[in-house]
């Protein structure tokens, strides 16, 4: 069995244990790791660097408006006020297309009130900060359509 001498640690192992004609499998995983830690050193701080780049290229990007937007904090309620309006717009649409459907023929009576007795809970109310009347809204429109439901002759007849 060959010997051969480490020209890195020094040691004399069997050649089976050599990975390269001068360096044995130890010291060559020692280097393989050092390389490994080196490489993974100099990615992190690639990374790093776009990741600073990409924040000062936003921040380059946004307009005066936007970072206003970012410190006003009343803004932000403004925002919630916002959503909430749109939300109530979109269920409001979507009840005027149920009614539309039912003058029409297409839609049920059952659909229209599984609609308005959604749009009557307290949730949506909460949505209006109660400043609308919910129920009234939805007459009002049911009127403005043509729909009349049979609830609506109970009412009458009370």
């Amino acid at each position: 069995m060959s010997r051969r001498t480490c020209k890195q640690c020094g040691r004399i192992q069997p050649s089976w244990n050599f990975r390269s004609r001068y360096i044995c499998k130890g010291c060559a995983a020692v280097q393989s790791h050092a390389r490994y830690l080196a490489n993974r050193d100099r990615i992190l701080a690639t990374q790093q660097a776009y990741r600073e780049r990409c924040k000062a290229r936003r921040l380059e990007a946004s307009s005066p408006e936007e970072t206003e937007w970012i410190a006003d904090p009343h803004s932000i309620d403004d925002a919630y006020v916002q959503l909430a309006a749109c939300i109530l717009r979109l269920a409001f649409d979507r009840y005027r297309r149920i009614l539309c459907r039912c003058a029409r023929g297409d839609a049920t009576e059952a659909e229209v009130q599984a609609i308005e007795h959604e749009l009557c809970t307290p949730y949506y109310a909460a949505l209006s900060l109660h400043r609308v009347d919910l129920p009234a809204l939805c007459r009002s429109m049911r009127e403005e359509i043509g729909v009349n439901l049979d609830s609506d002759k109970k009412e009458v007849k009370v």
